[in-house]
């Protein structure tokens, strides 16, 4: 599973790179909030919520 997040974040990366690439800078803003939106995910999933004294 940590490697499909990872996998999708690239590619949503790779997506927003092309769209601004080829001029579509407004189609930009789904592939750019689903990697932001799944790093925040899997950044809160791989969390230590244990805290030490």
């Amino acid at each position: 599973m940590d490697r499909l997040f990872s996998i999708a974040i690239a590619l949503a990366g790779v997506a927003a790179g092309l769209l601004i690439a080829t001029g579509h800078v407004a189609d930009v803003a789904v592939p750019l909030i689903f990697a932001v939106a799944a790093a925040a995910g899997w950044r809160l999933q791989h969390r230590d919520w244990r805290s030490e004294p």
